[in-house]
């Protein structure tokens, strides 16, 4: 055994860090693990791998279980001659000067014991890589065989810390196995330790003793960095609980039987499934990497007398990931809709005992190809392709890897081993029955907890696959998961990164390649790291062309409710409606408001219920009353329809099948003081009182209240969805004159309504009565009362006059509303009819307008004259207009219509006079778009049309635009949003 003071030494020994710092990682020097320490063996060396395959080797003709000949050609009997390792420990070196010490402990543990890893880049270790029974065998027959669980009977479980039994000068330490009797010409103890998973989580589990973890805000979490940590993702596991050791699967016992354990061929040994408790283990410690082993095969195979053993190794490697790593389960659709998107689901299932793929992140990943292609086997979808010309994985919107990225903070990912001190991902898939300890934890990526608090062992990932109108059926979809050791990006990496020099243990030294260079140089000349498909899964899926839709869904609003009805097309079944709603009122639209965006409809039901959509009816009908609503006082609810066949297929909904409409009455305003006292009718008794004080405000001035700000609408109608613009105006009290009395959507014209009249309205302006200190002047309607709903009128008065009075006339209607403007100085008056057929009816005066001082004449210089039904109507005025003069403004433009639109929306430009005219599409950041007009045209009103083209002829995408008209150094604009 360990002599006393060694041990003593070895027992005490601890972590010391000093000044470690975010980013950095302190000089090795700085750092003491516990165990048997270099030089410590005293009694009895380790012997060479050749001494134990004497016995253990060659001894069963065509049985490759032997366990000398199964291990030698693994990695851990290769470990210190891969040239990988050695590439990482020159960068390792460079970050952190002596930290290779700490590397070589486990990849090769006779020199790091015999004290030759004080030389941290390995060029004191005895004999070449192309030689055996040296330093760079690696993890050799009687290292693992001598040791043990320690003086205190507790064995170290990570970093490499490991106990060996080094007996007594006149006694040799046992080798230790998993057998009780055994027949052998050398010391031999039984030994659990041995056969369990905490022996394997010596070098399977590692933490970074130079730098502590930082969690996601770059908080010191007080962790060491986990650089690996196989042995804690078992231990946390199902199969810790269950039983099953890391030896149950990567030393299995042999498929024939009996199996001899040595040449002596006593006593024979059944496999497991004899019974035997004992049976023969595979020494094949079989893992994932073929990259590896294909390089040693063709660098030093014939060399050392392997070839077969790295052959070996490699075909393992496959039946692994082939056989016991995973599965691969797609769930595809009944069908492919042409010009629709397929989804196909896809289920991968983690059968190992650890995270899949576990191990430090090297650049080792999973990831899923999926391919569609038609019945002539032409693709027309794909993800997750790899280039194998460049070795590159192809980057796609739906690529789907599993793979851990560790990083510096505020540098990013990267691999530098010794100073990474963040984990930015880790998508890689939980071992069953997972329970993570702090920093096992996975990383941007979820993986749901089950009913018992352990984390799925699944990943669930859905593709979207796009099928192209005409193609030829039925398609195939394909799917393959793949395991890839090292990828390029950590090959270049090793080469670009190394600064250390020519390989020291290079036979060629000092002329050789840097070690980065020699694998870079190694990777490019055995196949890049070529992935290893692990599992797949197909479907050959039949196509069908989609129903078409409802071609005209309506939408008519009503008191907390919206009537929907629609015509169901021939070819469909039934239809599913789904709403989304717009909450943000009173600022709808509201320019200074800076609301939220009203919703767009999606072409595919399964999108729209994904975001959130709400599915309000899945029938056979014509109609429906939808009065369930997020927001029961004001919603603009967005509905889209969805039809579908007996087959179960939707269609795409388009403008034809969508609708929006308030769930409310437009002026339905309560009573003031009680903003949520709305009861589904606009009237005198509620809404008028709160109409008339917010009359004439802007938002930001004293009075304003955005609720009444209900014009205009996108459509110019009293059923359109509000479009406020921060002003309570003439459009507001238009709006309102026409809903008020009413509670439900009504007809504008129709059987048992009276004709709407539309002939020119002739007003006349009376002579000024001037009584010495206030001058009065009467408005008469001559001709057109019976269709004349609203009056905006206009003054030009000298500076020193003002408007002081508006009196209602006899020929004015007892329901009418009037007020002068309160903004600026008092130079208009507005005027409506209440009631949703109320005009003025008759001829006579409507107005008496009040004026301070003397006034010898009235002239009116803008008009706006509406009709019942809120349309524009021509009119004259006769004693106090100036000449010609309809408005004063040189341009008018109309609302958009419609609005939102999609593909076409129409503006009118009226003019007074001849105009040069430019109009022209900008979007909200100021970017001109296309241009409608430029140059000359004539007075009057002409249709300004925007299709959604812009000036290079392409399409624009969904937004809000803006048209800006300019004439004679007029400008008007007018805000249109555009929904694809």
């Amino acid at each position: 055994m360990m002599n006393s003071v060694s041990r003593t030494a070895a027992t005490l020994g601890c972590v010391v860090l000093l000044g470690i710092v975010s980013g950095s990682a302190p000089a090795f020097a700085q750092i003491v693990l516990p165990g048997t320490q270099p030089n410590e063996l005293q009694n009895w060396p380790l012997k060479r791998p050749s001494e134990c395959r004497t016995c253990h080797g060659d001894y069963v003709f065509g049985r490759d279980y032997e366990p000398f000949d199964s291990w030698s050609g693994t990695m851990m009997a290769n470990a210190g001659r891969d040239p990988l390792f050695w590439a990482a420990v020159d960068i390792a070196n460079q970050d952190s000067p002596g930290v290779g010490e700490l590397c070589i402990r486990c990849h090769s543990p006779r020199g790091w014991l015999e004290g030759r890893s004080s030389v941290a880049d390995g060029s004191a270790l005895i004999g070449y890589p192309d030689e055996i029974d040296n330093d760079f065998d690696g993890v050799e027959c009687h290292f693992c065989h001598r040791m043990y669980e320690g003086p205190t009977g507790t064995p170290f479980q990570q970093n490499g810390q490991y106990w060996i039994d080094d007996g007594t000068p006149t006694q040799e330490p046992p080798r230790r196995g998993p057998f009780q009797n055994a027949f052998a010409p050398h010391p031999w103890q039984y030994s659990t330790y041995t056969t369990s998973s905490e022996f394997c989580g010596t070098c399977h589990d590692l933490k970074s003793p130079l730098v502590k973890l930082l969690d996601e805000n770059g908080a010191n979490t007080g962790l060491d960095f986990p650089e690996q940590l196989t042995y804690t993702e078992w231990a946390n596991s199902a199969f810790a609980t269950e039983g099953t050791s890391c030896q149950d699967c990567h030393m299995p016992a042999p498929s024939v039987t009996p199996a001899y354990a040595c040449d002596s061929f006593n006593p024979p040994r059944p496999d497991v499934a004899g019974g035997d408790p004992e049976p023969v283990s595979r020494h094949d410690l079989t893992g994932a990497n073929t990259f590896i082993p294909r390089v040693l095969d063709g660098e030093y195979g014939a060399l050392l007398g392997r070839s077969a053993a790295y052959q070996a190794t490699i075909a393992r490697a496959i039946d692994m990931l082939q056989t016991k790593s995973a599965t691969l389960v797609m769930t595809p659709p009944t069908w492919a809709v042409e010009s629709d998107t397929m989804q196909i689901d896809l289920r991968v299932t983690n059968l190992t005992g650890h995270k899949l793929p576990t191990g430090y992140p090297e650049g080792r990943r999973m990831w899923i190809e999926v391919v569609a292609t038609d019945a002539l086997g032409t693709p027309f979808f794909s993800s997750g392709l790899y280039d194998t010309t460049t070795a590159t994985l192809v980057s796609d919107a739906q690529l789907r890897t599993y793979k851990t990225e560790h990083g510096v903070e505020g540098e990013g990912t990267g691999f530098h081993l010794v100073r990474n001190n963040r984990i930015f991902s880790d998508t890689r898939i939980p071992p069953r029955g997972f329970r993570p300890v702090p920093g096992s934890e996975p990383v941007g990526r979820v993986y749901p907890p089950q009913p018992d608090s352990t984390l799925a062992y699944w990943d669930d990932v859905s593709y979207r696959i796009p099928v192209p109108a005409g193609v030829q059926g039925p398609v195939n979809v394909s799917a393959r998961l793949f395991y890839q050791t090292s990828s390029r990006d950590y090959i270049e990496f090793l080469r670009d990164q190394n600064v250390s020099g020519p390989d020291p243990k290079d036979r060629n030294y000092p002329l050789a390649p840097s070690r980065g260079q020699k694998i870079y140089d190694l990777w490019a000349q055995y196949g890049r790291s070529e992935p290893v498909e692990m599992v797949n899964d197909a479907a050959t899926i039949a196509v069908t062309q989609a129903p078409p839709n409802v071609s005209s869904l309506g939408a008519a609003h009503g008191h907390n409710r919206v009537v929907l009805s629609w015509q169901l097309p021939p070819a469909a079944v039934g239809v599913k409606i789904l709403r989304a709603d717009w909450l943000d009122y009173p600022e709808f639209g509201s320019t200074g408001g800076g609301g939220a965006t009203m919703p767009v409809p999606l072409d595919r039901l399964g999108d729209a219920l994904a975001a959130g959509w709400t599915e309000v009816y899945d029938g056979s009908a014509a109609s429906f009353t939808d009065s369930v609503f997020t927001n029961a006082g004001r919603t603009v609810a967005t509905y889209a329809a969805y039809a579908y066949d007996a087959n179960g297929i939707f269609a795409r909904t388009t403008p034809q099948s969508q609708a929006r409409a308030t769930s409310y009455e437009l002026g339905d305003l309560g009573q003031v003081g009680m903003s949520q006292a709305y009861d589904g009718k606009v009237d005198g008794a509620q809404d008028l009182p709160k109409f008339s004080l917010a009359y004439g405000t802007l938002e930001g001035e004293a009075g304003f209240d955005a609720e009444v700000d209900i014009a205009p609408t996108d459509d110019g109608s009293r059923s359109g969805l509000p479009q406020p613009d921060d002003r309570i105006d003439f459009q507001d009290l238009v709006l309102f004159a026409q809903q008020f009395g009413v509670g439900t959507p009504q007809a504008k014209s129709g059987p048992g309504s009276p004709p709407i009249e539309r002939g020119p309205v002739v007003l006349r302006v009376r002579a000024p009565r001037f009584d010495g200190q206030k001058t009065e002047v009467d408005i008469e309607v001559l001709r057109g009362g019976r269709g004349l709903r609203a009056l905006h009128l206009h003054f030009d008065l000298p500076s020193d006059r003002s408007l002081v009075a508006v009196r209602a006339g006899a020929a004015l209607p007892s329901s009418a509303f009037f007020a002068p403007s309160r903004r600026g100085a008092s130079d208009a008056v507005d005027l409506a009819v209440l009631g949703p057929q109320a005009t003025i009816a008759s001829t006579g005066t409507i107005l008496r307008l009040v004026f301070r001082g003397s006034l010898p004449a009235l002239v009116v210089d803008e008009v706006d004259a509406r009709g019942v039904d809120g349309a524009r109507l021509d009119v004259s005025v006769e004693g106090g207009a100036v000449p010609g003069l309809g408005s004063r403004a040189r341009l008018e433009l109309s609302e958009s219509v419609p609005n939102p639109f999609n593909p076409r929306t129409r503006v009118d430009l009226h003019l007074r006079e001849d105009s040069r005219v430019q109009a022209a599409i900008y979007d909200v950041a100021g970017r001109r778009i296309t241009v409608l007009v430029d140059g000359e045209l004539s007075a009057g009103t002409h249709p300004l049309v925007w299709t959604g083209i812009d000036d290079r002829g392409g399409a624009v995408a969904s937004g809000v635009y803006i048209l800006r008209v300019m004439a004679e150094g007029e400008s008007a604009t007018r805000r249109m949003v555009l929904v694809r």
